[in-house]
Order: structure tokens, then sequence, then C-alpha cells
């Protein structure tokens, strides 16, 4: 299916309908030797052994009972060692489907990431049910290698068609950077109507340098991690909690958030390379949220609980390019769940959930060039099923 799909994009009504066709067509004359499979097989080992460490300390201190501050500090280590062996496949159409290189035996590569983090937390209550509280929180991510790059001794892309690259001279797996983010917050939880509500509202600010991507690379014609620019993000989250009585409760959350990214030059997919600029982070809905309508009474020697369970995103999607055709519509998912809990320790239930049985995706690809864009992550369809639990004391 490969060799079909490719030869007829390049090359069309030539007759290609497998890999045998294919090379026919590029070689006439010339004998066709497939894998021992009878398939297009491009080999490659990967091998990581990454250990990390880290250590953190935090101190509070309250400067009465209404105010206090906590402030933390935590120190991470990360080191990794990599090697990446792309041996010649033994189908004599060669290494131009996946790797689009082979190497002479192991590249190895190594390296290491530290990096100390900060958090600091203020909070005040007022009153005897509401607490205000602000953070700012620092945040790290080690850098890596790519599984399916090499760069050359003079760190350049290594594309097609480099055959048996070696570490004797200069190449070595492409590497990515470290991510760091700062995040600010502030908060108010409280209670209201002599403590039958909960309440929670939070704004957020955050700033990603260096945030690691990973895209469908045209230059190396495989998958691949890059560090862009500049996130910025900005957002609200709420949620309340109400006791209407003894039996019925109901959750509400709502959430809100806006992105913007800079430095996306390497990972664009639009027409040029600056016309990303200032795009979001298309994986992320910029709206979504939730309810939950919960009942329990008691029945015989136990209780007797279910709930209603509505979860929903805006749409999202098209990649930085901002593509129509990739956009995940906004969906709404609903779920059933009614549960039996005995007084001697069983719990027997039912639920049924995706009710409505919705269709979305999990996220995209935009890709380029001869492979096409396309969807992944199905949602799972109606799932209907049983539980049993019991408990030991």
């Amino acid at each position: 299916h490969f060799c079909n799909y490719y030869g007829n994009y390049y090359y069309p009504d030539a007759g290609i309908f497998d890999c045998a066709s294919y090379y026919d067509y590029l070689y006439p004359g010339y004998t066709w030797y497939p894998s021992p499979d009878g398939l297009l097989t491009e080999p490659g080992r990967i091998r990581g052994d990454y250990t990390g460490w880290a250590v953190y300390a935090d101190l509070s201190y309250a400067f009465n009972d209404r105010f206090d501050v906590s402030f933390g500090v935590r120190y991470t280590n990360d080191d990794k060692d990599f090697s990446i062996n792309v041996p010649a496949p033994e189908s004599n159409l060669g290494p131009y489907w996946a790797y689009l290189f082979t190497t002479d035996g192991p590249i190895k590569s190594s390296d290491s990431w530290s990096d100390t983090q900060i958090r600091l937390v203020g909070r005040w209550r007022v009153g005897e049910d509401g607490l205000i509280y602000a953070s700012y929180t620092e945040g790290f991510k080690s850098g890596g290698f790519g599984s399916f790059a090499l760069v050359d001794a003079d760190g350049e892309k290594v594309g097609c068609c480099e055959l048996d690259a070696s570490q004797a001279a200069g190449f070595r797996s492409r590497q990515f950077n470290p991510e760091d983010v700062d995040s600010y917050e502030l908060g108010y939880k409280g209670t209201l109507f002599d403590g039958s509500t909960d309440i929670s509202l939070t704004g957020f600010m955050y700033d990603y340098k260096d945030l690691q991507i990973s895209f469908f690379d045209l230059d190396s014609g495989a998958n691949t991690v890059e560090n862009v620019g500049q996130v910025d993000g900005l957002g609200l989250e709420a949620s309340i909690t109400t006791r209407f009585n003894q039996n019925w409760d109901l959750y509400l959350a709502m959430s809100w958030l806006d992105t913007e990214a800079k430095g996306l030059a390497q990972v664009c997919d639009g027409d040029t390379p600056d016309a990303c600029e200032g795009r979001k982070l298309f994986w992320a809905p910029d709206f979504s949220g939730a309810a939950v309508l919960s009942g329990n009474f008691p029945l015989a020697a136990g209780s007797i609980g279910g709930s209603l369970e509505a979860f929903w995103e805006s749409d999202r999607g098209g990649g930085w390019g901002n593509f129509p055709e990739t956009r995940i519509d906004s969906y709404v998912e609903l779920a059933v769940r009614l549960d039996y809990a005995s007084s001697g320790n069983w719990t027997v239930g039912a639920y049924v959930e995706n009710l409505t049985d919705e269709f979305t995706y999990d996220g995209l690809n935009n890709n380029g060039g001869i492979l096409p864009s396309h969807f992944f992550g199905h949602r799972r369809p109606r799932t209907a099923g049983v539980r049993f639990r019991y408990d030991w004391e």
C-alpha cells in the first residue's frame, strides 16, 4: 500500500500497484528484491538511558491567623544517554520511506540538563469562609534527542539521502533544548449560603520559553521536535458546587484560554515561514465546561446514587496554519451512572458513557507534501458496563 500510494502520487498513470511495480518503473530491467517478509521494511533501533534526580524545600510562615506565605525551591538534574542505529534495509528500494538515511552502527549522544525553580504563594483568609491566594511558579522540562533525525559535523540537519552516517564522521542525534515556563495565578475560594455552596475562581497567566513542539518536518521527512520562541497564555477557570438538600447536588465548571505563540518559523505549516506568527496553541480549545448532577438516597441496608454528567469543548485544531480542513468541531459528551452501595462494604453499579454516541478526535496532524493531513484518536463510542467493588476494612 505504501509503494502504491507513493508511486501513484509521484508517477500517476504509470501502472504502479505494489513495491515490485514501483521498483520496475524506477529501474527497468533490474531485479526487485523485497525484505524477507515480502514487505517494505525499514528498521531502526533507538536506545535511551535516562536518569534524573531532584531536591525540594518548602518553607511557610504565618504572619497572623489570616495571612501566610510559602516559599519553595526545587533543583532538578536530568542525564540522558541516547543512541540511534539505522541499518540498511534488505529491500533494494532503500531507506527513503521513514528515516531517509542509514548509519554505520549506533550513533551515540549524551547530555545533561539542570535547573533551579522557585514557587511563591501568598494566602489571605477573608472572613470565616473565603480565601484569596496568589502564586508565582517556575517550571522546567529537560531537553532531549530526536528519534528520527541526525545532524552532520557542521550541525546541519540530515535530509535525503545520507548513507552510512557514522559517529567518526561527526554525525550525531539532532538535539532539542529545555523548555521553561513562568506562571502566575490569582484566585478565590469560598462558601456561600451557610456552607451549602462552594465556589472557586482562578485567573492565570503563563509564559513559555523554548516550548518543545512535535511536528512533521518536510526537510527530514519524519516527525521531529523543535523549540519555538515563546508562548504567552491568559485564562480563567471557575467552578461551583451547590447542595440543594441531603439528596441532590450540582457541579458546574467553565474555563477560558487565550494563547499567542511567536518564533514559529521552524514549525510553521502556512504559506510562508512567518504566516503562523501570533497563532494560538491549536490543540487547546478556547472554552471548555462540565456539569454533573448527582443524587443519593437511602435504600434498604445501603444507598443508591447516580449522576448525569456533561462535558463540553469548543472547536480547536487546524494546525499552526489554521487550516479549516483539520479543525475539530466542538462537542458535548454525556454519561449516566447508577450505583448501589451496601452497608456490607460492597458496591455494584452500571454506567453508560458517551450516551449520545458523539464522534470526535483527540488530535490532528497537518503534515505536508505527499503525506496528507489526518486526524487521530477516535473517541470511544457509546459504552455501557457494570462494575463491582468490595472494600476490606
